[in-house]
């Protein structure tokens, strides 16, 4: 599965969603396709996004932040 913007911009505020990648390739594409989100106009109440990588799974954890939230992926 390829992560698109739609799917990117559809998560709530505060929420947290899996993405199951076909490959690495298709993690990375994910991961590229956040950041360049983060510098375009980003969904109401989006203050920035947080993205987290599984490479043993393909997995990406993308997080839509809102004001005020800190940061809890990565750590």
């Amino acid at each position: 599965m390829n992560v698109t913007t739609e799917e990117i911009r559809a998560i709530k505020p505060g929420a947290i969603k899996p993405f199951l990648c076909e490959d690495a390739k298709a993690l990375y594409s994910g991961c590229s396709l956040v950041s360049i989100l983060k510098r375009k106009e980003m969904p109401e109440g989006v203050v920035d996004y947080e993205t987290q990588k599984f490479f043993d799974e393909n997995i990406l954890l993308v997080r839509a932040m809102r004001e005020g939230d800190v940061p809890v992926l990565n750590k």
